[in-house]
C-alpha cells in the first residue's frame, strides 16, 4: 500500500476524490444541514459572527464553531452548497489520517490501510462526511482528544500531546457543548476505574492543558451569557437535561436501538470489528492479566470507546444514528487491525464469506427493488431505479468474488470485492441526486426556492405555512414569514420587528391568503385541497415537490396560461 514511499498518499487522494464528488452538485437536505448553512451564510451576509441567526431571528441551539466553520467556507467558495460543505471534507480527511497514523503505530501500515477505507466507506461516516452538522466536526475532536491523550499520557512523553488533548476537548464543547465529555472523559474513567490506570489518566492533568480549553470554550459562552442570561438555564435545562430526560419530539426509542443502527452505520465491517475487539478484550482482560492478578490491567481502549457512549446513548428516549458517528473511528481501527491479520488466525474464511454475503444480499436486494417491485418502481423517480437494477449486479458480482477469493484464503481480495461496490454505490447515488427530480423526491427545497426566485416580483411576500423549508432564506437571501412558529426560539431575540414575520394562528395565513395583496406559499402537499375550500378560490400551483408546494393566491396571466393544474398526483406504492 506504498507509492514513493508514502503510504497515504493513494489514500488520501482516493477519499479525496470520493468525498468531493458532485459535493455541491445537489441541495441542502432540510432540515438539519439547510439550518447550518442558513445561519452561517447569515453570519457572512451580516458581518455579525456572535449571534446565530436563522431566517434572521436569533438562534442558540448550539454552540458556533460548526457556523463558523461553515461559513468560513463560503467566505472561500462563494455562498453555495459547496462552499457550505467543503469543510466537512478536510475534516473528513484528518479524521481519517489520524485513524491511519493510531492503527499504523499499534498494528503496523497494511492494518492502517484497512482501517483508513473501512472508516471511508462506512455509510454513516460517508453520508455525514458530505452534510452540515456538528456530528463530523465533533467526531473529529473526539478522535484528536483520544489520540492526543493516548501519546500524551505515556511516561516522558511531549507536553504538546497533552495541550493538543485539552484544546480538542475545548473544541468539542464550541461544538456541542458538555455532551462531548460522554465520548472523551466517561470512557477514560471507565477505562482507567477497571484498569487500575488512573496514573497513567492523572499525567493528563495539566494547568495549562485545563487554561487551552477554558480559553477555546468560554469566550462566547461568557459573551452570550451577558447579553442574555436566561441562556443558562436554556443550555442546561432545555438542550442538555431536558434532551437526556425526555424524548425529543415525542420520540422514543428502545434500548437495544443502537444495536441494529451500527449493524448499518459501519456496514459490514461491523462483523470482523466486533470479534476483533472481543478477541482483544478476551485475550488481554481474561489472560495475562488474571495471571497477573490484576483485573483487566490491559484492556483495549476500543473497546470502552465504543461500548461505554453506546451503553450512555442507549439510556436516552431520543436515539439519533449520528450520535454513533464519535465511535466509528474505534470500530474502523478494529475492522483494519482483523483484516490484516486474517490470514493468520482460524475462522477467518467463515468471517470473511459473512462480509460477502451481506455484500451480495444488499445487491440482490437492489436489484429485485429496481427492476421487479412496481410499488419501489413507481413511487421512486427514475434515476433512483436505475440505481438499483445496475448498482445491485455489482454488489452481487462483488459479494460472490469476495465469498471465493476468502475460500482461497487471498483476503485482500476479498476485502475488495466488498469495498469497490460501495464507494460504487455512494457516487452514483450522488450523481442521481443532483437531478431536480430527485431532489424532489427528498428533503432538499431548493427545487422550490429556484421556483419561488423565477416567481417573486420583489414585493411579494414568501410564507411558510404548517412547513418550514429552512433553505429558502439561505437560497433567495430573504426572510420567510411562517405561520404556526414550529421549531422558532424567539426569547433571545432583541430585535422586536420578528413579530412581524412569525404567526402561530391559522388566521393569519388565511388573511394573507384572502387579502388582495400578491403572496408566494410554501405549503404541505397533503392540505392544498383542505386550504382551497377553506379560502373557497383556487391557488395557482407554481412548484411540486413530493411533500410541499409553492402557491401563490394572485397568479399572473402568464402563470394563470402556463402553470398546469391540478396538482400533479404522486404515485405511491401499494399497500
Amino acid at each position: 500500500m506504498r507509492w514513493g514511499g508514502r503510504p497515504l498518499v493513494p489514500l488520501l487522494l482516493l477519499a479525496a476524490t470520493c468525498l468531493l464528488w458532485q459535493l455541491g452538485a445537489y441541495g441542502l437536505w432540510e432540515s438539519t444541514e439547510a439550518r447550518y448553512a442558513e445561519i452561517a451564510a447569515r453570519m457572512v451576509r451580516s458581518g455579525d459572527w456572535m449571534t446565530p441567526r436563522l431566517n434572521y431571528i436569533a438562534h442558540f441551539d448550539k454552540p458556533p464553531l460548526t457556523y463558523w466553520v461553515t461559513g468560513a467556507g463560503m467566505l472561500a467558495l462563494g455562498l453555495t452548497e459547496l462552499g457550505a460543505r467543503i469543510g466537512l471534507v478536510a475534516a473528513a480527511l484528518a479524521i481519517l489520517v489520524v485513524v491511519h497514523r493510531w492503527t499504523a503505530e499499534v498494528r503496523g501500515e497494511r492494518a492502517a490501510a484497512y482501517a483508513f477505507l473501512c472508516l471511508l466507506s462506512a455509510p454513516l461516516f460517508f453520508a455525514l462526511a458530505r452534510s452540515v452538522t456538528t456530528d463530523l466536526y465533533l467526531t473529529l475532536w473526539v478522535v484528536l482528544a483520544i489520540d492526543a491523550g493516548r501519546r500524551g499520557s505515556r511516561p516522558g512523553a511531549a507536553r504538546g500531546w497533552r495541550l493538543l488533548a485539552w484544546a480538542a476537548l475545548g473544541a468539542g464543547f464550541m461544538t456541542k457543548g458538555p455532551v462531548v465529555l460522554l465520548w472523551t472523559a466517561l470512557p477514560a474513567a471507565v477505562w482507567a476505574g477497571w484498569t487500575g490506570s488512573w496514573r497513567r489518566l492523572g499525567r493528563l492533568a495539566d494547568p495549562w492543558g485545563f487554561l487551552f480549553t477554558l480559553a477555546i470554550a468560554l469566550p462566547w459562552y461568557l459573551g452570550s451569557l451577558a447579553r442574555h442570561p436566561a441562556l443558562l438555564d436554556f443550555w442546561l435545562g432545555r438542550q442538555t437535561v431536558g434532551r437526556v430526560l425526555a424524548p425529543y419530539e415525542g420520540e422514543r426509542e428502545p434500548l437495544w436501538t443502537y444495536l441494529l443502527v451500527m449493524a448499518w452505520a459501519a456496514g459490514a465491517w461491523v462483523f470482523p470489528a466486533a470479534i476483533e475487539i472481543a478477541r482483544g478484550a478476551r485475550r488481554r482482560v481474561g489472560g495475562e492479566a488474571r495471571r497477573r492478578g490484576r483485573r483487566g490491567e490491559r484492556a483495549p481502549y476500543l473497546l470502552f470507546w465504543v461500548l461505554v457512549p453506546l451503553a450512555a446513548f442507549s439510556l436516552f428516549p431520543t436515539k439519533r444514528a449520528n450520535y454513533l458517528l464519535p465511535v466509528l473511528p474505534a470500530v474502523a481501527i478494529a475492522a483494519g487491525a482483523w483484516w490484516a491479520r486474517a490470514g493468520e488466525g482460524t475462522g477467518a474464511v467463515g468471517v470473511s464469506r459473512v462480509v460477502a454475503a451481506a455484500t451480495a444480499l444488499l445487491g440482490a436486494g437492489l436489484f429485485v427493488a429496481g427492476s421487479l417491485v412496481d410499488g419501489v418502481r413507481a413511487s421512486l423517480p427514475e434515476k433512483l431505479v436505475a440505481l438499483g437494477w445496475s448498482i445491485g449486479p455489482v454488489f452481487v458480482l462483488g459479494g460472490a468474488a469476495a465469498w471465493l477469493a476468502a475460500g482461497r484464503r487471498r483476503f485482500d481480495l476479498a476485502f475488495a470485492g466488498c469495498l469497490i461496490p460501495l464507494l460504487g454505490l455512494y457516487l452514483a447515488g450522488y450523481t442521481a441526486l443532483a437531478d431536480p427530480r430527485v431532489e424532489s423526491h427528498f428533503k432538499i427545497s431548493r427545487p422550490l426556492a429556484r421556483a419561488a426566485a423565477a416567481h417573486h416580483t420583489g414585493e411579494e411576500p414568501i410564507v411558510a405555512y404548517h412547513a418550514w423549508p429552512r433553505a429558502l432564506p439561505f437560497y433567495l437571501d430573504r426572510r420567510l414569514i411562517t405561520v404556526t412558529g414550529a421549531g422558532r426560539e424567539t426569547a433571545f431575540e432583541d430585535d422586536p420587528r420578528w413579530r412581524r414575520y412569525v404567526f402561530t394562528a391559522d388566521t393569519a395565513f388565511y388573511r394573507m391568503a384572502r387579502g388582495d395583496r400578491r403572496a408566494l406559499f410554501v405549503i404541505p402537499r397533503g392540505e392544498h385541497a383542505r386550504i382551497e375550500a377553506r379560502l373557497g378560490a383556487p391557488l395557482t400551483v407554481l412548484a411540486a415537490t413530493r411533500r410541499e408546494l409553492l402557491v401563490t393566491n394572485r397568479p399572473s396571466p402568464s402563470e394563470r396560461d402556463r402553470v398546469p393544474r391540478p396538482v400533479p398526483a404522486l404515485r405511491a406504492p401499494p399497500r
